[in-house]
């Protein structure tokens, strides 16, 4: 597609000159016409993709927060029991020693 060279006219009576563009062609209109569709297409496409990315990562959130969730309460359920071994242990021993009297 050959375009035609820039010309110059003065756009006022001051003496300073400007650049005129040329009137684009009917194809070259299509053509622009048809990149904006496309653009547009795109652009609403790479919208709706980071909406759903959006919400899969909130759900992916959601999901890896109430599984730490539970992780800690495993955990401090764990401990308690542990320390109760403990107590139940210790308490044992002491009555064993107070047993055999020593």
């Amino acid at each position: 597609m050959a375009r035609a060279p820039l010309s110059t006219r003065s756009t006022s009576g001051d003496g300073s000159r400007g650049i005129v563009l040329r009137t684009l062609t009917e194809e070259e209109k299509e053509a622009r016409t048809r990149a904006l569709v496309d653009a547009n297409r795109d652009a609403e496409a790479a919208r709706q993709r980071a909406a759903h990315d959006s919400a899969r990562r909130a759900v992916e959130d959601e999901a890896r927060k109430k599984a730490d969730d539970e992780h800690k309460k495993r955990l401090a359920e764990e401990e308690a029991r542990k320390k109760i071994e403990e107590e139940v242990k210790r308490k044992a021993d002491a009555l064993v020693q107070k047993m055999l009297g020593t």
